[in-house]
């Protein structure tokens, strides 16, 4: 996470396979973040405010002129969008890869 809030940030690449999983709860954080870019509630209050000020300068030299927490956090999750992509792998072999097609039908970014 704080290598996607420098300036000179390079994008990040991760990879996911079905034998990765250990539970279920753990592809709804991935098709949270393929469909929203981002994981609801992931940050505490606390951490989310140290995300915001290490996004403050950058914005700035970007000559962005972002004032508010609600801008700032629009910013880091757009910038967290454009570096991080993520690969979701199922093997078609089973049961559990129809299951989940059903469970997440895939939506596009805005």
């Amino acid at each position: 996470m704080a290598s996607l809030t420098h300036k000179h940030s390079h994008t990040h690449t991760h990879a996911f396979d079905g034998t990765q999983i250990k539970d279920e709860a753990f592809v709804e954080d991935i098709n949270n973040i393929l469909n929203a870019g981002e994981v609801p509630n992931m940050f505490p209050n606390d951490e989310k405010s140290a995300v915001i000020e290490m996004v403050r300068p950058i914005a700035a030299k970007q000559g962005l002129k972002l004032e508010t927490p609600l801008e700032l956090w629009a910013f880091f999750t757009k910038r967290c969008r454009e570096m991080l992509h993520v690969s979701l792998c199922f093997s078609p072999i089973g049961g559990a890869f129809r299951d989940r097609l059903r469970q997440y039908e895939p939506q596009s970014l805005p």
